[in-house]
């Protein structure tokens, strides 16, 4: 599909805005790479269209409309949206916001600040600590902080949260889903009664639900190939400890394939949240 666009004058200018941005800033031959593949996946993904500015162009109350058609799916499958008014949820849509991810895109990197919860729409991401994965996310799926915490503060992420596979990831601010709760106090119960994060990056706790859980294709395939390098920048160690440090890594990898073979064969699992460290 991207050839069909490669040919069109305004894929080729935008093209060559990119070229000229990364030539003017300097930009090193990795990130470069990096910035050329996330404009093509973008362009691919949504035909070159911004909806934001084509959003703009109508009226509030029609955008909300769109907004609205656009996260039906989110707010259907999520159960802690049910039983929301359709003021609520025209609110709620209209705070979504879309994140497309290709293969080894880092979408969190540790220390980052938490100012969102994220719902994957599509695809598997993995999160990592020290180079170890902690989990596998797909479908449905939510990571973030758990908005059930009142907190002054925000929180940073002590985790690093990379793309699997294509990922489309809808995220809403905490600030603005704050905000609803509290002009909607009839959703707020209800919502917080049901609400439950699949992997709190602050804290570290995974959500593990009884399910018999099946990566789908994309996901696997890209398993069986290597791995993508991570982006995040990894934890310096001393010559000494690199041998010891390789046996962990060898350790972890046996780890993840045992996990890839459960998830494969679909094997019932029946857990609590769980610290993962």
């Amino acid at each position: 599909m991207l050839r069909v666009y490669q040919g069109s004058d305004e894929f080729q200018e935008k093209v060559q805005s990119v070229k000229e941005f990364v030539r003017f800033h300097h930009i090193p031959k990795t990130l470069a790479g990096r910035l050329q593949e996330s404009f093509q996946h973008s362009w691919s993904y949504t035909n070159g269209i911004d909806m934001n500015n084509v959003l703009k162009g109508f009226p509030e109350c029609l955008q909300a409309d769109i907004c609205l058609h656009l996260n039906r799916n989110l707010l259907q499958n999520c159960n802690a949206f049910n039983g929301a008014s359709p003021g609520c949820l025209r609110v709620l849509s209209t705070k979504f916001k879309s994140t497309h991810a290709p293969p080894g895109d880092t979408l969190v990197h540790p220390g980052d600040i938490l100012t969102a919860l994220y719902f994957i729409a599509r695809g598997s991401i993995e999160i990592l600590k020290d180079d170890t994965v902690m989990a596998i996310l797909g479908k449905d799926d939510i990571f973030g902080e758990d908005i059930k915490e009142n907190r002054t503060m925000q929180g940073q992420s002590m985790y690093c949260v990379r793309a699997l596979s294509y990922c489309d990831i809808n995220k809403i601010d905490l600030g603005d889903l704050r905000e609803i709760l509290h002009t909607y106090p009839e959703f707020a119960e209800s919502f917080l009664n049901k609400f439950q994060v699949t992997f709190n990056l602050r804290k570290g706790t995974l959500l593990q639900i009884r399910a018999k859980m099946k990566m789908d294709d994309e996901t696997l395939r890209f398993i069986r190939q290597r791995r993508p390098r991570l982006q995040c920048k990894r934890r310096t160690v001393e010559s000494e400890s690199s041998r010891a440090s390789g046996m962990r890594r060898r350790v972890g990898s046996v780890d993840v394939r045992r996990a890839s073979r459960d998830l494969v064969s679909g094997t019932d699992m029946s857990f609590d949240s769980v610290n993962v460290g």
